[in-house]
């Protein structure tokens, strides 16, 4: 009942429930001594509307949380489609201050920022799921993914300033390895992706996972000054 509701709007619904049933008290007691019930047509009114406006505002919310976790699963297997992008990130501005009291769509907005290549503020949503809920296995997968983003760009300049360092060669290939079947949205980890496996000489790769982080994010010049140089490092 209380989802997604700030806590003024929670404060607004238990008064208006709490003046709800003093009005019925009052109606009986008027009803006993045959006493006019016309007083208490504005006290239900305003009581009923201190319940219905929270009320509203928590099934929209609960609607929007539903259309989210659906357009984030959408754009999963439609990574360039513009207009669904575009839709994600307006139904994000719109859930996402509302998301503090539960855990689970705190994590689908987690992924939707993510997918959106927002990866600060998806950290900072993961941030508010409670301790009791931070073994959920969704969390964990998506902090993963998060962690193995930043691994690849760290091993990637490793094995690009050092071409000697095994260890962090062997470590870099293992961590595109572990990556080799997530279906990436977020331009900004095919960009990571990208850079890992042209550290490691699978220039082909490379450039299919840079051409893809083109066409999800075209007017990213990080990510098109990455492909320029990718290209220039390249072999014939």
């Amino acid at each position: 009942m209380t989802a997604g509701l700030y806590l003024g709007e929670v404060v607004l619904l238990v008064l208006g429930v709490v003046l709800f049933a003093v009005g019925i008290f009052a109606f009986f007691y008027q009803l006993r001594r045959q006493r006019s019930l016309k007083p208490l047509i504005a006290f239900f009114l305003v009581s009923i509307g201190m319940i219905g406006y929270p009320s509203i505002k928590s099934i929209g919310y609960k609607d929007g949380a539903v259309t989210l976790e659906k357009m984030t699963r959408e754009l999963a297997e439609n990574p360039t489609d513009a207009k669904l992008r575009e839709a994600l990130d307006e139904k994000v501005k719109d859930v996402g201050p509302r998301v503090a009291n539960s855990p689970k769509d705190a994590v689908t907005l987690a992924q939707a920022q993510f997918d959106l290549g927002r990866e600060d503020e998806a950290a900072r949503s993961l941030e508010q799921v409670p301790q009791g809920n931070a073994d959920l296995p969704e969390v964990r997968e998506l902090r993963k993914r998060i962690d193995q983003v930043d691994r690849l760009r760290n091993l990637a300049t490793k094995v690009e300033t050092n071409p000697g360092d095994q260890q962090s060669r062997a470590e870099l290939q293992s961590t595109l390895a572990s990556t080799d079947q997530i279906k990436w949205a977020n331009p900004n980890a095919l960009a990571a992706v990208s850079k890992a496996q042209s550290a490691v000489g699978e220039h082909a790769k490379a450039t299919a996972s840079i051409e893809k982080a083109i066409r999800i994010a075209p007017n990213n010049p990080k990510i098109q000054r990455q492909r320029d140089s990718q290209i220039r490092v390249a072999p014939p």
